[in-house]
């Protein structure tokens, strides 16, 4: 049995859904998953397009007023969002992984002819994290960087400052440990969340990756310009999981290098630092949070066991795993596709977007999300994703 994805309802900025979630949508959905505000805003660069847009540019002519990008002040220092879209529509906002921001992170996949029919759909919130945006000058010797809690809580500042009162949290690593610990924070403000390759335990102080860690913060600490050659393969080994396995792109890990190569490394130091020191989140969320949530692993993710052991302790009818096979960790690069259809299926379960077009709808097959020639095994919370066998 195959459906197609017909008409999804939409809602606006600071409103509740004002549509009944699109019963399509929501069987298919059912079947796939068993403090205040700061001072003004401070716009740089309001009227003119980021990379991002430029790249989606195709999609639409006309840009909101509000896109540009904005730093928002906050107890924790100044932090960079970037607005992409027309924000009467319903929000999503973003965070990068390690050692990315969310031009490298998120405009490919945004840009992708998959995403095409859902990204004018939402108001795009980017997050960078301190110091980690674009040719960010580099942060000074007696700022003392947020832990992964307080980078949560600068999510708040954000939200009061663009007036939403609800968002759908999409997030990769570090940046998926950061939207899953704000949900813990203020539950009520997240309508769903996507997490990838979530690691929602704490890093133990003797572990080889901690050791490692530690080191590549003290050679990138001051630095000015460029990593370091252990620094590289370490943040490389972070993101794409063991560098010598078959599924492994070997172009993408050299695109990577660039990206890379283009932050700021004493900032970069920061937030490792930041990030292997972080707490561990599983009993809280499975406490706090009660929003739908999506939770996608690359088959190679070294904590992939930590999160099919987060997801399996939550309601299945409100967390999915899906796991997607023979692809490497920097995910929405290695498979667009197969992402924008689990997040197409995910947004339309929560009763987001307008309708899309039969043309650009993902298909299911078996009551399972798939891209074109793929399908999904289920088992319990479980999707995943491989090849379709002839």
């Amino acid at each position: 049995m195959s459906v197609e994805l017909d008409s999804i309802s939409s809602n606006g900025r600071g409103s509740e859904s004002d549509a009944s979630m699109n019963s399509q949508g929501q069987e298919t959905l059912n079947q796939l998953t068993p403090e205040t505000a700061g001072p003004p805003l401070q716009s740089t660069a309001q009227h003119q397009p980021t990379a991002c847009q430029v790249d989606i540019m195709m999609e639409f002519d006309d840009t909101d007023a509000d896109e540009g990008e904005y730093f928002i002040e906050s107890p924790y220092g100044q932090v960079k969002v970037t607005i992409q879209g027309d924000s009467r529509k319903a929000a999503i906002v973003t965070y990068h992984n390690l050692g990315l921001n969310h031009d490298t992170n998120f405009c490919s996949f945004l840009g992708d002819q998959a995403m095409s029919a859902l990204v004018t759909h939402f108001c795009w919130y980017h997050v960078d994290a301190p110091g980690q945006e674009r040719n960010a000058a580099g942060l000074p010797d007696d700022f003392v960087y947020p832990t992964m809690t307080q980078l949560a809580e600068q999510i708040e500042y954000i939200a009061d400052h663009f007036q939403l009162s609800h968002f759908i949290g999409l997030g990769v690593g570090s940046g998926a440990n950061i939207l899953a610990r704000y949900a813990t924070i203020n539950p009520d403000r997240v309508q769903g969340l996507i997490l990838l390759n979530l690691s929602p335990s704490s890093m133990p102080w003797t572990s080889l990756s901690r050791i490692v860690g530690k080191v590549v913060c003290w050679q990138l600490k001051g630095r000015s310009d460029g990593l370091t050659h252990l620094a590289t393969n370490h943040l490389l080994r972070q993101i794409f999981g063991p560098l010598d396995s078959d599924d492994i792109d070997g172009d993408l890990v050299e695109v990577c290098k660039e990206y890379l190569d283009s932050q700021n490394p004493h900032n970069l130091a920061l937030l490792l630092d930041s990030y292997y020191r972080r707490s561990c989140i599983t009993a809280d969320f499975c406490q706090d949070v009660h929003c739908k949530c999506l939770f996608v692993v690359s088959s190679n993710f070294d904590n992939k066991e930590q999160v099919v052991k987060l997801c399996s302790m939550l309601d299945s009818q409100k967390a999915t795993l899906l796991e997607v096979a023979n692809t490497s960790g920097l995910l929405l690069h290695d498979q667009p596709a197969k992402i924008a259809t689990a997040l197409t299926l995910f947004v339309q379960g929560l009763g987001l977007a307008p309708s899309l077009s039969s043309k650009s709808a993902p298909r299911l097959a078996s009551g399972a999300t798939a891209a074109e020639g793929e399908s999904f095994a289920l088992t319990g919370h479980t999707a995943k994703l491989h090849p379709r066998e002839h």
